[in-house]
Formats: C-alpha cells, sequence, structure tokens
C-alpha cells in the first residue's frame, strides 16, 4: 500500500480530494501551527476518512518529510496574500524541501499550483482557449500578483528538478475549487450576502472545477498517470453572476437580488497591491482566460452539476453545522 503524504492539506483542496487519497493508500498530512476554527472540523474529517495527521514544526526540513518515509509527496500548503517572500516560502520554499525529500528515496512530486500561475501570455488576447503548453511556461509572461508569480516559481523548480525525480512529478493547475467545506474568502463573502437575499453581479467568467474531477486529476496524478505534465483542473466555466445567484437562490430558498459592483470590483481589483488576495481575484478573471486541458479532466455538465457538493453542504447546513 502506498504512503501519500500531504504537506499543508487541512485546507479547503486537501479536504475535497481527502477520500481519493484515502482510497489509494495510508495517508498522512502534514501541517503546521495550531488545529483551530474552520481546521478543527476539516482535521476531523480527515481523521474520519482514516488520515493520520502530523504536525511538524516550521520550517519543515527534507530531513523532517523524509523521515515520514512518503511514496507520493503532495504539495498543497497555499498562501492566496502576504509579502512575496511569506509566498515564495510556501510556494517555492518548502517546495524544494519536498524536491530534496523525495529525490533521496524515489518518491513522486504533485505539486499543486493554480491556473494563475499561466501568467498573462504576451501577444494572446484576453478572452483566448487555453491548453497546456508544450513547453513549460514557454513565451513572454507577467504576472500581477505574488500569489501567481510565486507559484510559477515553485513549477519552474519542480520541472528543473526533472531528472532529480527521475521524471516522476506531475503539476496540477486547479481552477477555483468548488466543493464542501466552502470556508475560503471568494466563498465565505457570498453566503453572507446571500443569507440577506443578495449576491454579486459580476459579469467575468471564471474557470471552475468541481470536487468530482478535481479528485479525479489528483487519483491520475498520485498513480503516475500525469508523469511530466502540467494540468489545467477545470470542469466547467460561467459567468460569477449565475454561480453567485444560483448558490444565493439554494441559500435563501426564493428569489435573490443582484448588487451591481462590477465597476467597483473593477476599480478595486486594478489599484490592489500585488500582496492581496483582491489582486489575485482580479488576475484571475481580468485577462478572461479560458482554460482547458489535453489530459482527460473530466467536464461538468451544467452549473448544477458543478456546484453539486457544495449545494448538498450547504443544504446540510453548510459552515454553521460544521
Amino acid at each position: 500500500m502506498a504512503r501519500i503524504v500531504v504537506v499543508g492539506g487541512l485546507g479547503y483542496v486537501g479536504v475535497n480530494i481527502a477520500p481519493a487519497l484515502a482510497d489509494l493508500g495510508e495517508l498522512v498530512v502534514v501541517y503546521r501551527g495550531v488545529v483551530g476554527g474552520f481546521r478543527r472540523f476539516i482535521a476531523s474529517r480527515l481523521e474520519s476518512l482514516g488520515a493520520r495527521l502530523a504536525r511538524l514544526d516550521a520550517p519543515l526540513t527534507a530531513d523532517e518529510l523524509e523521515r515520514l518515509g512518503g511514496d507520493v509527496y503532495i504539495h498543497l500548503a497555499g498562501k492566496i496574500s502576504g509579502g512575496y517572500r511569506v509566498q515564495w516560502e510556501s510556494h517555492v520554499g518548502l517546495l524544494e524541501a519536498i524536491v530534496e525529500a523525495a529525490g533521496r528515496i524515489g518518491s513522486r512530486v504533485v505539486y499543486t499550483s493554480s491556473i494563475l500561475a499561466y501568467g498573462r501570455l504576451e501577444d494572446l488576447p484576453p478572452g483566448s482557449l487555453v491548453y497546456e503548453e508544450d513547453e513549460h511556461l514557454s513565451g513572454r509572461r507577467w504576472w500581477r500578483s505574488y500569489h501567481a508569480r510565486t507559484k510559477a516559481e515553485g513549477e519552474r523548480l519542480l520541472v528543473s528538478s526533472s531528472r532529480r525525480l527521475g521524471g516522476r512529478f506531475s503539476i496540477v493547475r486547479p481552477g477555483l475549487v468548488v466543493g464542501s467545506h466552502a470556508y475560503h474568502r471568494e466563498w465565505s463573502m457570498l453566503f453572507k450576502l446571500s443569507k440577506l437575499g443578495l449576491y454579486p453581479r459580476l459579469d467575468y467568467t471564471v474557470n471552475y472545477v468541481s470536487s468530482r474531477a478535481l479528485r479525479e486529476v489528483y487519483r491520475r496524478a498520485v498513480t503516475g498517470g500525469l508523469d511530466g505534465k502540467w494540468v489545467h483542473a477545470v470542469s466547467y466555466h460561467a459567468p460569477y453572476r449565475e454561480a453567485a445567484m444560483l448558490v444565493c437562490t439554494r441559500l435563501r430558498g426564493g428569489l435573490c437580488r443582484g448588487l451591481p459592483v462590477k465597476p467597483l470590483f473593477s476599480l478595486a481589483g486594478r489599484l490592489a497591491p500585488p500582496s492581496t488576495a483582491l489582486s489575485a481575484s482580479w488576475e484571475g478573471i481580468s485577462n478572461g482566460y479560458i482554460f482547458k486541458s489535453r489530459y482527460g479532466v473530466p467536464v461538468d455538465g451544467s452549473l448544477e452539476e458543478a456546484f453539486s457538493e457544495l449545494l448538498e453542504w450547504l443544504a446540510g447546513g453548510g459552515p454553521s453545522a460544521s
């Protein structure tokens, strides 16, 4: 039975892919800091699936990770805001330790990146359809947020370590994850507005990935089916206003009123410092790119299908029930 070591697994992506990982082998979830707030509920969920939680103090070292003896190491740690060095430590510095440990014992590495790491490719008009490039991050690019920039730097590090890892690595670039335990800022604000019968009326198209599709991508990555590849994990595209209205009407059990916040959001996004979550969010929608994959990423046939697990979680009480 394979031992899968997930570094930074007490988060939104971790809790949504954990069922698939637990089916594949022994699951060890590494975390730092105190398990409180929403992390406490996620920890309970992971333990109910049979995961073993391992607390290691920062900074995590290659020696500590090597002692865990992972056959596969999954990097899930992430920062959406903070200074450049703070985000670099999470997206690149920690990955260096994982690569060092995996290289010593011949393990596979799966890096959790973001579609934002693709960046803005010069000469590619906004709104273009984008598949994975043949050469990693080829062409002239720029990144607005530290989040996108450091994710791209993490990808480069992993690709440059291919020989050391014997080609046993893959990069997963998720879109906006739609699933249960949605404590992320993108969702918590929407839930609060929905309780008032309101939703943000934004026409920008968002690249979503349902938890169902994301689990399949990680299942393939862990078992080596995506070795040497960087994969756009996106299963549905829709204007944000449609998804926000769907969530609001389900929570309220009736009609909701849209707030015309596009001008304010656009201005705030343009002015947001690169260290902020708002800068990363603006970067994610302002290019308007539509991401698809050449590697068989499952797709959702409707907005309702893409949001099914999130809506089911909300119907069960959502954050208030956790």
